[in-house]
């Protein structure tokens, strides 16, 4: 008796436009807090970008397939980090009355590094707008009900 590794049928019409739903609630919740999280930065308001971004990219990974998926989280988990690594250096700093050159090496350093992350974030956005457009084309998702699933910047 030879084992059969079993294999993966389509899914189901009805599971599709539920996981078109959740992506949906999900980039809605996800947007809503990075905006509420830039009106007030708050550990609170940290918490529910957190919970959101665990909870979009859990709601991506199935429209677009894991890899990409992963991609885009590495990539927006990048750009955060450096962004709050920019608002770290600048809140030392900005409290000193006079800033030395490393403090201002520093500071241009984590700058250039937050554009470089953000023009990479773009870039991987665009490409997961893009694959997220080719599920919903394959799945018949209305072009009328289409939207861009990716939050912007802020």
């Amino acid at each position: 008796m030879s084992a059969k590794k079993p294999t993966l049928g389509p899914v189901h019409a009805s599971r599709r436009l539920d996981l078109w739903k959740g992506l949906d609630e999900a980039a809605d919740e996800f947007i809503g807090s990075m905006r509420d999280y830039t009106a007030a930065q708050t550990p609170q308001a940290r918490a529910r970008v957190e919970m959101a971004t665990r909870q979009y990219m859990n709601h991506l990974a199935p429209v677009i397939g894991e890899t990409a998926a992963f991609q885009f989280h590495v990539c927006w988990q990048v750009y955060t980090d450096l962004i709050d690594r920019r608002m770290q250096v600048l809140a030392s700093v900005s409290g000193r009355t006079t800033i030395d050159a490393a403090d201002a090496e520093l500071m241009k350093r984590v700058q250039a590094e937050a554009e470089g992350a953000l023009s990479q974030f773009e870039a991987t956005a665009a490409a997961t707008q893009a694959r997220i457009d080719e599920a919903a084309r394959a799945d018949g998702v209305e072009e009328s009900t289409r939207r861009s699933w990716i939050p912007p910047m802020f």
